[in-house]
């Protein structure tokens, strides 16, 4: 309940002043009446983006459609899932995990190959090695190719709904993307972000 109150007062824009669930009700009436809210929604999440960023759409969507039981359900089974992910990781030594890249990810619009996220949730949870970790202060940029190429990462990962911009950057630049170990090895793979 803790949880769902700090994201109503970040849902009406930091009404921290008010202790009254009014101003959440009221966007939840106009939007209301200008949104059309789907009965259904099939997929949704931004994982790129952590946990923080699931937490706060599940929570304006919980707002919107009144289900506050099914979004404490929701987070408790990604929280579930997250210290699960991260007993059986936690103790690979650094020396036995493999390097990770993610790809083709979405931030200020689409990107392709380049366009990545350090300190990415997934590779955090999974006490992953992020190859883009390096770039200091960084979350999501458009890195150099080359420096991919540099980082030559055990596995890759890239967004499917960018694949369109990689396919077309492969079909102008083969020998790159064939080059990585990574491609080579069959180690690239589909990543919801």
């Amino acid at each position: 309940m803790e949880r769902h109150l700090q994201l109503q007062k970040m849902f009406t824009g930091c009404a921290a002043n008010s202790d009254d669930n009014a101003a959440v009700r009221t966007a939840k009436d106009t939007w209301g009446k200008e949104v059309t809210v789907p009965e259904k929604v099939e997929s949704i999440v931004c994982l790129g983006s952590g946990a923080p960023r699931i937490a706060a759409y599940l929570g304006v969507m919980d707002m919107l459609v009144g289900a506050e039981e099914r979004c404490e359900e929701v987070l408790t089974f990604i929280d579930d899932c997250k210290q699960d992910l991260h007993k059986r990781t936690r103790d690979v030594p650094d020396s036995e995990k493999k390097s990770a890249y993610t790809g083709a990810v979405t931030f200020s619009g689409r990107h392709g190959f380049a366009g990545t996220y350090a300190n990415f949730g997934p590779f955090i949870g999974a006490n992953a090695l992020n190859v883009a970790d390096e770039v200091p202060d960084a979350y999501y940029f458009e890195t150099d190719l080359e420096k991919v190429v540099e980082w030559d990462p055990d596995v890759i990962f890239l967004d499917p709904g960018n694949m369109d911009r990689v396919n077309d950057e492969y079909k102008t630049n083969p020998g790159y993307f064939d080059a990585l170990r990574a491609i080579q090895e069959g180690e690239h793979h589909a990543v919801l972000q």
